[in-house]
């Protein structure tokens, strides 16, 4: 078993790749056996991370890789990009303009801002409040591993850039999707027909709140519908166990309900209630971030 994340068969051929502990891993990922060649979805947040999901995409198909896709520009699916470099990397034209303006452009500066944060969350390593002390335990792991990729960054965008599909023939059809935005302003998903299953990228969260600093609720709302009407038995989310199409069908009412907030919504963001039945959800921080950021920046839609 890999190190970082744990990998799982949901679907012939269809590789879950979770995300582990070690935070070398933050987002899942995904592996494709086309038949005849190797598809991966995502390239984790480290070099350390996607060399090892290079290695096992490989070993579990027995052929190189010869396709990386990007679901969207964040660095947990992205940062592991240029251990790709010399494949086939696939996205939309805004979510490649998107890796480009979020990559470091002065690499000591970036250095600086990351030591300035460890030493923030060593700090918080005392705190007599245990879950700050777990955050900064796991934060303090993740920004170890950043901070050793500072003096091997090189920036790797994508230069197969589709604006609605782009579809892999092989001894099975894959089919790269695009729909629009909605988690963040451009999102792609992975489409497996003959297997039913999605592999969905952020689009898709199980069993957490789903960030939406950058989103667009009712288009995320939208596009999850059309989603669902493809007839997915498997899913694949961006963070959270794979499971099936049910994930999918819980997030719709969400992000409704998100949306109604934020045309109505007049108190404290951060007292705004969650939506009945997520209670138990990880990450419920991110319900009331979400929306404040998205109030702050005008959009509603």
């Amino acid at each position: 078993m890999p190190e970082h994340f744990s990998v799982s068969e949901v679907a012939s051929g269809v590789y879950a790749c979770v995300a582990g502990a070690s935070q070398a891993a933050v987002g899942n990922a995904a592996i494709v056996d086309t038949g005849a060649r190797t598809i991966v979805v995502d390239s984790f947040m480290t070099t350390v991370g996607a060399a090892e999901l290079r290695s096992m995409a490989e070993q579990l198909t027995g052929r190189s890789v010869f396709m990386l896709v990007n679901t969207h520009w964040h660095g947990d699916h992205t940062y592991g990009n240029q251990v790709f470099a010399d494949v086939s990397i696939v996205a939309t034209e805004s979510t490649s303009r998107a890796i480009s303006s979020d990559a470091p452009s002065d690499l000591e500066a970036y250095g600086a801002e990351l030591d300035a944060a460890i030493a923030s969350f060593e700090a918080m390593l005392k705190s007599d409040v245990e879950s700050e002390r777990i955050l900064a335990e796991r934060r303090l792991r993740r920004l170890a591993l950043l901070r050793e990729d500072v003096g091997i960054f090189q920036m790797t965008l994508p230069d197969v850039l589709i604006d609605s599909e782009l579809v892999v023939e092989d001894q099975r059809r894959v089919e790269i999707l695009t729909y629009g935005g909605g988690h963040t302003d451009s999102d792609v998903f992975v489409w497996v027909p003959d297997v039913r299953a999605v592999i969905a990228g952020d689009l898709g969260f199980h069993g957490k709140h789903p960030r939406m600093v950058d989103a667009h609720p009712s288009a995320w709302a939208d596009i999850l519908r059309r989603i669902l009407e493809l007839g997915p038995s498997t899913v694949i989310p961006g963070h959270g166990e794979p499971s099936d199409e049910g994930q999918l069908e819980l997030l719709i009412p969400y992000f409704e309900e998100a949306q109604g907030l934020l045309a109505d919504y007049s108190g404290e963001w951060a007292n705004v209630p969650l939506p009945q039945g997520t209670e138990e959800w990880d990450w419920d921080h991110h319900y009331s971030q979400g929306l404040e950021a998205i109030a702050s920046r005008g959009a509603t839609y």
